[in-house]
């Protein structure tokens, strides 16, 4: 602890003596003490540190968050109080009508549901478990700002992620967006989403996540397969083709390669409209995979330990927190678009100055370069194919709007402009005082919480990777416990 509090590098390192008991040599020993002396153990230093190393963590956030078991029962009077404090937000609670035990909890605040109007349409799924004495599964729903910034737009706890939890979670969902847009959603393949989404938004599009596509599609194939790494870059050509002719050859080359029947039946289950950019439908404006869910996912680490209701008010908390310091920060902008679209624009436009360009008409050119393009501005299309798949204009077409005398910004969608990005953080999450929170008692709890079942074998400790994924195990060493050096190479006694 001392050594932790005051970078003290006072070290001894002994060894018993072969043959004699109850001798030690001392075979190094490091110098002087720089912690200030000697601590007398009868009357330690009461520091922060030390408390919480004492009493540990678990007992620190039940003095501070409160029981786990009333915290269900304290879902009743936060619900209520966020429809108050929140008007035009969306919170619903469900129990079980027999036993009065949770069940599910969905949220959507107003400023979310407002701002979600001036985003794209295009929705991030993805659930992430809960790490509470009662477990369960967070279920969220997350967007994009015009910025390229993670947008939180609804979220429920459930005790498991299955179809119904997914469904339901969808239904909630489809109450608080304007369906007069298609929405695009982006998710792994899970066996709730894949019924679910055609159901309750048949209108939708549904992407599936590459990330997710390419772990899966490496655990199809064995390790002894020698073309295992090319399969997975002909995959990766093929997802990320812009055009029909350039997926139809990755895509040869890659079943080929396989030569493997599972390979076959992994493509059979996943149709190309899903995954791949020269066929899908929808607009999922250059996003290949579902890492904006992930994002916040990662957010909320820390606060998924705590009791639900503190779990979902601290949540609150931090989401209400990012939306007031990007809306003051927006105010700062004086770009027409947000500053990293702005610059995205400067790159594409010195990308393209010394590409030759042929006027057809006024809104058709040509572009010359190592392969000639066609570029009609009026219909907002370019042979590249770049500018249907991200939804902005592609290098090709800026090249041709300079040479137009065009207004660039006019044919940027107002999603990424700045104004727009202001008004998607009008809209404030406001405070939920709990000085008016009613004190419960173990003995009258109005909802109760679910059955925590303890699943057999040892408990796990850290979260199981999808399938496929093969992360490299990270090198600790011994002496100073940080990562990336081992004994021989560490510094600390140096």
């Amino acid at each position: 602890m001392k050594k932790e509090q005051d970078g003290c590098k006072w070290r001894i390192h002994a060894s018993p003596k072969y043959g004699l008991h109850n001798f030690f040599v001392i075979k190094k020993m490091g110098p002087d003490h720089s912690g200030g002396g000697v601590i007398d153990v009868k009357n330690p230093p009461m520091t922060s540190k030390l408390v919480k190393f004492l009493i540990g963590k678990e007992l620190a956030i039940k003095e501070i968050h409160g029981n786990d078991t009333l915290s269900h029962h304290q879902l009743v009077w936060f619900a209520e109080t966020s429809l108050k404090t929140n008007p035009g937000s969306r919170v619903v609670l469900e129990s079980d009508p027999s036993t009065h035990k949770f069940e599910r909890i969905f949220i959507a605040f107003e400023a979310c549901i407002s701002g979600f109007k001036y985003c794209r349409p295009m929705v991030a799924l993805d659930g992430t478990f809960l790490k509470g004495k009662f477990k369960g599964c967070l279920l969220s729903a997350t967007a994009k700002n015009g910025n390229q910034g993670i947008y939180p737009l609804a979220m429920a706890v459930v005790l498991s992620e299955n179809e119904a939890n997914w469904r339901w979670f969808l239904e909630n969902l489809k109450m608080v967006v304007a369906l007069e847009r298609k929405l695009t959603f982006l998710s792994d393949r899970h066996c709730g989403l894949l019924s679910s989404i055609p159901t309750v938004f048949p209108d939708s599009y549904h992407s599936y996540c590459y990330w997710h596509m390419k772990n899966n599609l490496s655990a199809t194939l064995t390790k002894k397969n020698r073309k295992r790494d090319w399969i997975i870059k002909l995959f990766t050509k093929c997802a990320y083709a812009a055009t029909h002719v350039e997926f139809q050859n990755c895509f040869a080359d890659m079943i080929v390669a396989a030569k493997n029947v599972s390979v076959n039946e992994f493509f059979a289950r996943a149709p190309v409209e899903h995954w791949a950019n020269a066929y899908f439908r929808g607009s999922r404006y250059g996003n290949m995979c579902s890492n904006i869910a992930e994002s916040f996912n990662a957010m909320i680490v820390e606060e998924r330990s705590l009791p639900i209701t503190s779990m979902l008010d601290m949540i609150r908390v931090k989401l209400m927190r990012m939306m007031s310091k990007r809306r003051e920060k927006s105010r700062e902008w004086t770009t027409i678009l947000c500053p990293k679209m702005e610059k995205l624009l400067k790159e594409r436009v010195q990308e393209g100055r010394t590409w030759r360009v042929t006027k057809s008409s006024d809104y058709v050119f040509e572009v010359h370069t190592t392969e000639s393009r066609q570029v009609d501005l009026q219909v907002g299309r370019c042979t590249c194919n770049m500018w249907s798949i991200e939804g902005f204009p592609c290098a090709h077409a800026i090249r041709c709007m300079a040479i137009g005398n065009c207004d660039v910004y006019s044919f940027y969608d107002p999603y990424y402009h700045s104004s727009t990005y202001r008004d998607s953080y009008a809209h404030a999450i406001y405070p939920i005082p709990d000085s008016e929170k009613p004190r419960v008692e173990p003995k009258d709890p109005i909802l109760l919480p679910p059955d925590c079942k303890r699943a057999p074998g040892r408990p796990a400790k850290k979260r199981k990777e999808s399938r496929g994924v093969v992360r490299k195990k990270m090198i600790k060493c011994g002496t100073c416990k940080n990562y990336g050096h081992n004994r021989r190479t560490c510094s600390f006694d140096k």
